[in-house]
């Protein structure tokens, strides 16, 4: 089903073409409140092929999972990943969804993430790990990331990799619409 918002004629300009490779959107986030509007989806569904989540301001000291959900315009919530701890995360740390609804995974020292197209993957100083399948496929609607606790400092730069499975459909940062 079509989203029935009305998009902005700026983000109607950076839709990526039906069967593109690939595109790229990223929002910033403060994550100091229990649920952040991050990206919203619109006029169809997308498969997300790779999300990851880089720390820009250190992560109070507090107990926290995070989680990232879907919150479709047709309702119901689709879990992309759930419950990582980001207590005391450091500046520059990253975070990856394996787009199976189960965990977020924290990147180790020396590691980064790579993507051939098909899947994602945590680069590591032995080799790489996958952290993303073929992708998800997510309907119109908001991305948003939930917090268990509210910490009184902390940011990060949500960045989704993502084709469009409909002319028109793209994903872009809640803040512009």
């Amino acid at each position: 089903m079509v989203s029935t918002a009305t998009i902005p004629p700026h983000i109607a300009l950076a839709r990526p073409h039906l069967g593109s490779v690939g595109a790229v959107q990223r929002a910033n986030v403060p994550l100091t409140s229990s649920t952040s509007d991050v990206l919203r989806i619109f006029d169809g569904p997308c498969v997300i092929l790779a999300m990851w989540l880089e720390i820009t301001e250190a992560v109070e000291d507090v107990l926290c999972n995070m989680r990232w959900v879907v919150d479709s315009d047709q309702g119901g919530d689709r879990i992309i990943g759930d419950d990582v701890n980001i207590q005391a995360a450091a500046l520059g740390d990253f975070y990856f969804a394996e787009l199976d609804g189960t965990a977020i995974v924290k990147a180790t020292t020396s590691t980064g993430l790579i993507h051939d197209g098909f899947n994602a993957y945590q680069q590591t100083l032995t080799g790489a790990v996958s952290v993303g399948g073929f992708g998800v496929i997510v309907p119109p609607g908001g991305i948003d990331i939930v917090l268990s606790a509210t910490p009184a400092t902390g940011k990060g730069t949500l960045y989704v990799y993502y084709k469009p499975l409909i002319s028109g459909a793209c994903i872009v940062p809640e803040n512009m619409t």
